[in-house]
């Protein structure tokens, strides 16, 4: 169903569909097919490096990090995690300071972010969708 729902976003001519990819990707993930999640992360990596305005592009370098995990590519996980969290600060820039804290609590792949470029913890198995 997410892929018909991608699909049809990808044709109603949709600007940000990287976020669907990734959040694809994580659901690909939890049911074990690895390939799939690979394939769906990357994408939503290339399209976010064509359309760098989409919202919250820390979620697509987050999946990309879990999967890559995943696939034991570990210093490239790191590398993807390092992009999200970049992404991340960036974006939390552009607010207001007093809704700083918020926008890096209220939402769980924030959170996520957070904890495992702190403590090394990543969701297990990624529960994010």
């Amino acid at each position: 169903l997410m892929e018909q729902g991608l699909a049809l976003r990808v044709a109603q001519g949709h600007i940000d569909v990287s976020i669907d990819r990734a959040f694809l990707a994580i659901a690909c993930l939890r049911l074990g097919d690895i390939e799939a999640a690979d394939r769906y992360s990357l994408e939503a990596v290339e399209y976010l490096a064509r359309a760098p305005q989409v919202e919250n592009p820390q979620q697509v370098w987050f999946a990309r990090a879990q999967v890559l995990r995943a696939q034991g590519r570990i210093a490239e996980a790191a590398t993807a995690l390092e992009s999200a969290v970049e992404c991340l600060h960036r974006s939390e820039q552009q607010l207001p300071p007093q809704y700083r804290e918020r926008y890096r609590s209220v939402f769980s792949f924030n959170r996520a972010i957070l904890y495992a470029w702190d403590s090394g913890v990543w969701p297990e198995p990624p529960m994010l969708v």
